[in-house]
């Protein structure tokens, strides 16, 4: 009798393949109940994108950095979780760019509302003082007896003021002109499917995880 080998480089690539195409499939699901939440309640895109969709989509770097400090531990989980969050946000910047080429209007920077580059601003500042924690961690003592860096707490604390700077601006921004129109639309519909997408992307995430560990040990990486 043939016993798959769960640890072989095939099965392991092709179970990051349908890992992979199950997050694109939700993160489909996301987008469209995001956008019908922020039509019906009026809170505006950029806060919507913030608060549920960019939170939702950043699950799987949630799932795979706990995965990563829980089950794997270590440096090496560390490094892992940390260079999965790092590396997502510079992936993201690249989608930009793809999606611009997608567009096909123009400039798709020139078509974003007045929220966006509030959000980016606040989204650069984020990523310097991350970026600066770890420097401040690896060359100096610095709070090493503490349960929690104090960079971390700054983190949450901007991320905070990053949510109502946004809701502020947005409420200052005028909606009146939409693409789509999701009148008939039910809210509540909106928020299920978006929870039962969201819970899709977190333990597929999960498993993304086990499968990125296995490859980097099959390859010797």
């Amino acid at each position: 009798v043939y016993i798959l080998d769960f640890s072989s480089l095939p099965i392991l690539w092709s179970t990051l393949a349908i890992l992979a195409a199950v997050i694109l499939v939700s993160a489909t699901q996301l987008a469209k109940s995001a956008d019908i939440i922020a039509f019906k309640t009026g809170l505006g895109r950029s806060f919507i994108g913030v608060v549920l969709l960019a939170t939702a989509t950043s699950l799987p770097e949630l799932g795979t950095g706990i995965t990563s400090v829980t089950m794997i531990g270590g440096s090496e989980g560390a490094d892992l979780a940390a260079g999965d969050a790092f590396g997502s946000n510079l992936f993201n910047l690249l989608i930009i760019g793809i999606l611009d080429i997608i567009w096909r209007r123009g400039p798709i920077l020139s078509s974003l509302g007045t929220g966006v580059p509030l959000v980016g601003v606040l989204a650069v500042a984020g990523i310097v003082i991350a970026a600066g924690g770890i420097l401040i961690h690896q060359n100096i003592s610095f709070a090493s007896n503490w349960f929690v860096s104090p960079v971390s707490i700054v983190l949450v604390l901007v991320f905070a003021a990053a949510l109502y700077a946004v809701y502020k601006e947005e409420k200052h921004s005028d909606h009146s002109e939409t693409e789509h129109n999701y009148e008939e639309s039910s809210l509540t519909r909106a928020f299920v499917v978006y929870g039962i997408a969201a819970a899709i992307v977190v333990v597929a995430a999960i498993f993304l995880a086990n499968t990125g560990e296995g490859l980097a040990e099959a390859m010797g990486w």
